[in-house]
């Protein structure tokens, strides 16, 4: 009885610290994933103006390239 206990016991203590452990894991990668489309919005916009820029002045960038 005093074995089952004490193993029970080892058994909740080792759950508790991979529930922690995944518990950081998980905000780790959030924060992440959280700046890697943070970037990708950022460059999205980007090209989008980028792309209205030229868009509207290409004729003029034709007219210089030749």
């Amino acid at each position: 009885d005093n074995v089952h206990r004490d193993l029970t016991k080892e058994i909740q203590q080792v759950e508790k610290r991979l529930l922690i452990e995944i518990k950081s894991i998980k905000l780790d990668i959030g924060g992440r994933v959280g700046t890697l489309e943070k970037y990708k919005w950022l460059i999205l916009g980007g090209a989008i103006v980028v792309g209205w820029i030229l868009s509207s002045n290409f004729k003029m960038i034709i007219e210089m390239m030749s």
